[in-house]
């Protein structure tokens, strides 16, 4: 199925930025389309307590 090497690359970044302590894997959203052909982007979240 066309699409698919860019969950690979997904799935690359994302286990690299966890390596580097950067966010959690299930901080990560699933894969949303950009409406372009094979192309994905994904949104992670952190939260930041202040005092």
């Amino acid at each position: 199925m066309k699409g698919w090497r860019g969950f690979s690359a997904i799935r690359i970044t994302i286990k690299a930025q966890h390596k580097q302590g950067y966010a959690e894997p299930n901080d990560w959203s699933d894969p949303i389309p950009t409406g372009r052909p094979s192309e994905w982007f994904v949104v992670v979240t952190q939260r930041v307590w202040v005092e």
